[in-house]
């Protein structure tokens, strides 16, 4: 239908042709898809295969970029189900992605956050073990040079919520 402007919450497919943004949708974007399965894949079957700097770096990668997306989607999720507004503002997903790659940069470079990460992670995994146990994370200095990869995360939110008309509520 020529001139009949979308409704805000809609992006462009293409021609006339809108789709709603879902809550949570970022997560079945193709970007988020791939960081996902590249995380998965490398750490279950390339790392104990052929351990190694390209491997440890490529978890690093995938999951600086999938991890903002998933915090972004489930804060979305969140409060969809509560009923409230669940778009998410620019400077929401600002620091979402700066947390995120701070926590990550922290973990690398300090010993007690590194332990305590690991805490929280065991205690996160036992819904699915059946116990608590702490999670070993590795440290390597040289791992911060992956922190700007948390960049593209922002980068897909911002292309994906703001810039098609999803600016959320500030």
């Amino acid at each position: 239908m020529r001139g009949v402007r979308p409704r805000t919450s809609a992006r462009r497919i293409s021609g006339d042709v809108y789709r709603a943004r879902a809550p949570g949708d970022l997560l079945v974007r193709p970007l988020a898809v791939v960081a996902l399965m590249t995380l998965i894949v490398n750490d279950h079957v390339l790392k104990p295969r052929w351990p190694g700097l390209l491997t440890g770096k490529l978890s690093d990668l995938a999951g600086l970029v999938f991890l903002p997306l998933l915090i972004i989607s489930l804060y979305e999720v969140a409060r969809a189900a509560m009923r409230r507004s669940w778009r998410v503002s620019e400077r929401a997903v600002v620091a979402v992605v700066a947390t995120v790659a701070f926590g990550f940069a922290a973990t690398k470079l300090s010993t007690a956050v590194a332990a305590t990460y690991g805490d929280i992670l065991g205690w996160l995994r036992w819904p699915l073990i059946g116990h608590r146990s702490q999670v070993a994370i590795s440290q390597d200095p040289s791992d911060v040079l992956c922190t700007p990869a948390a960049i593209v995360a922002w980068i897909e939110s911002r292309r994906v919520c703001v810039v098609r008309g999803m600016r959320g509520v500030r």
